[in-house]
């Protein structure tokens, strides 16, 4: 699933590999970092954050309140865990205070009809930022496209503060 939300990175011309600093929220294991790394960022660059995990290349914390500077990130990658939030707009809060200015945030979530979760479109994100974003490179949103399918949304977007 990182896949969906990172290969398209490679397409923006202004990132710059070797010296951005990217984040990963809930990678769970060093798996998704290695696939990161394999885009071209530095492995001195390469941030993980979850809740859980065995693994020391990702740092034990909250999205909800992490412990990183303002404006610290190019790249945010958010997959598949904003679902899980009982309060996404805190998550995407923190992902916007965390993100520099012109930088990238790529969230990917499931839709599920039978699923009540409180964030279900990209609509609900773009509306959160819609003073924010300079550019969206790409919005796939499985609610508008087809609600009673269950399928996966992605938004790739870029920040103005």
């Amino acid at each position: 699933k990182t896949m969906e939300i990172s290969y398209p990175l490679k397409s923006i011309d202004f990132l710059n590999f070797e010296k951005d600093k990217v984040l990963s929220v809930g990678p769970r294991n060093e798996g998704e970092l290695f696939q990161i790394r394999s885009l071209g960022f530095q492995w001195q660059n390469i941030y993980g954050i979850d809740l859980l995990s065995y693994s020391n290349l990702v740092t034990l914390g909250d999205i909800h309140n992490s412990k990183y500077e303002d404006n610290f990130f190019n790249v945010i990658l958010c997959g598949w865990v904003i679902t899980y939030s009982a309060n996404y707009e805190k998550v995407l809060d923190e992902l916007l205070r965390i993100v520099k200015n012109r930088g990238v945030i790529s969230i990917g979530f499931s839709y599920n009809p039978k699923d009540n979760y409180s964030i279900y479109s990209t609509e609900q994100i773009l509306k959160k930022y819609e003073k924010n974003i300079s550019q969206v490179y790409f919005n796939f949103d499985a609610y508008k496209n087809d609600p009673k399918n269950t399928r996966h949304s992605i938004l790739i977007i870029k920040i103005r503060k």
